[in-house]
C-alpha cells in the first residue's frame, strides 16, 4: 500500500523545489479489516434475517390461530361433536363467527323442521287412511265406496298441501277465518268410523257461525288431534263446548274438549306435550299429536290447558285471542 504526498519547500534562496514523499506500508492489515468487517457484515445480515423469518413466523402462527380456531370449530361442527363454533375470536372474524353459527343453526331447525313434518303428515294421514280401511272391510256397493273414500282422499290430498306449506314457511299462514262447527263435524264424521266399534257418543256445543281466525288445515290439524286423542281414551261419550269468552281481560275463542275416559294425572300433564312424550303407552302411537296441537296453537300466540273434566277424563282447552 503506498501514500504519496507532495511538498514545496522554500529555500533561503527564495528558490522553491517541489518534494514528493512516499509512504509505502503492507496491506495485509488493512485487508484483514475489511475481511472482518466482511464477515461480521454477513453475519449480521444472516443473523438479521433469520430473526425476521422467525418473527414473522410467530407473527403469522398467531395472527392466524384465530383462523385456526375457526376452522377446528367448522371441523368439530362437522363431526358432530359440536353444535356451534364455540370461543372469542378478533373483531373481523366475531361476525363470520357469528354468521357461521346462524347458518348452521338455520340449517338443523329445517332439518327439525322436515323431520316433524314427514312425522306430523304420517300421523295425521292415519286416520283417512283408517277410514279408507274400514270403508274396504264392509260389504258396500261400488257407488257407496266411492262415497266414501273419495272424501277421504280429499281430506288426505288437502293434508299434504298443508304440511307441506308448512315445512316450507315454517310457521302459521293466517288467512280469512274458517267455521269450527263444520271442521269439528267433518272430523268427527271421520272418527266415528275409525271407532265405529267403540260406540262413542259425541257431544257437540258449539254455535253454527263461531269463526276460527286463521288456516283451515291447521283448525283441522288441531281438532283431528285432540279428538283423535279424545276418542282412543274416553269410555262412551267426548264433548266439544266452544265459545267467545274472556279471559284476563282479553275476549277470544274458547275450545274445551273432554272426554270420560281414566284421565291424565299431574305429572304427565306437563310433559305430554313434548313430541314423542306419550301419557298412555297401552294405546299405540308414536306422541307427536298433542305437540303437534302445541306448536300450532303457539304459531297463532294461543295458549292450551289441560284439566280434568267433570266427565271424569281429561279436558284439554285451547284460547285464542281475537
Amino acid at each position: 500500500l503506498i501514500n504519496a504526498m507532495g511538498v514545496a519547500w522554500e529555500f533561503v534562496e527564495s528558490k522553491d523545489e517541489r518534494f514528493t514523499f512516499y509512504v509505502m506500508e503492507s496491506k495485509e492489515g488493512f485487508l484483514q479489516q475489511i475481511a472482518r468487517f466482511e464477515s461480521v457484515l454477513h453475519r449480521g445480515l444472516w443473523g438479521g434475517v433469520i430473526m425476521l423469518i422467525m418473527l414473522q413466523f410467530i407473527i403469522l402462527k398467531w395472527g392466524l390461530s384465530p383462523i385456526k380456531k375457526l376452522a377446528e370449530g367448522i371441523s368439530s361442527i362437522e363431526a358432530g361433536s359440536s353444535e356451534r363454533v364455540e370461543g372469542s375470536f378478533p373483531k373481523e372474524l366475531e361476525l363470520v363467527a357469528k354468521n357461521l353459527n346462524l347458518l348452521v343453526s338455520n340449517e338443523r331447525l329445517q332439518r327439525e323442521r322436515y323431520r316433524n313434518t314427514l312425522g306430523d303428515l304420517a300421523h295425521s294421514l292415519k286416520t283417512p287412511l283408517a277410514v279408507i280401511r274400514n270403508s274396504l272391510s264392509e260389504n258396500f256397493h261400488f257407488s257407496e265406496l266411492v262415497s266414501q273414500v273419495e272424501p277421504q282422499i280429499e281430506r288426505m290430498d288437502q293434508i299434504v298441501q298443508h304440511q307441506l306449506q308448512r315445512s316450507v314457511l315454517g310457521s302459521a299462514s293466517v288467512v280469512t277465518g274458517c267455521n269450527l262447527s263444520q271442521a269439528v263435524k267433518k272430523i268427527n264424521a271421520a272418527l266415528s268410523k275409525v271407532y265405529y266399534d267403540r260406540n262413542i257418543e259425541q257431544r257437540f256445543m258449539i254455535s253454527d257461525d263461531l269463526i276460527f281466525y286463521g288456516d283451515e288445515g291447521d283448525l283441522m290439524e288441531m281438532m283431528g288431534n285432540l279428538l283423535d286423542n279424545a276418542h282412543k281414551h274416553a269410555h262412551s261419550v267426548v264433548l266439544i263446548k266452544a265459545g267467545v269468552s274472556e279471559r284476563n281481560g282479553v275476549v277470544g275463542l274458547l275450545i274445551q274438549i273432554e272426554d270420560d275416559g281414566d284421565g291424565m294425572d299431574e305429572a304427565a300433564r306437563s310433559s305430554v306435550m313434548q313430541r314423542g312424550i306419550r301419557a298412555d303407552t297401552r294405546e299405540p302411537g308414536q306422541g307427536i299429536g298433542l305437540s303437534v296441537v302445541d306448536d300450532i296453537c303457539r304459531s297463532y300466540s294461543g295458549e292450551i290447558h289441560i284439566s280434568g273434566s267433570e266427565l271424569g277424563g281429561a279436558m284439554f282447552t285451547l284460547f285464542f285471542k281475537k
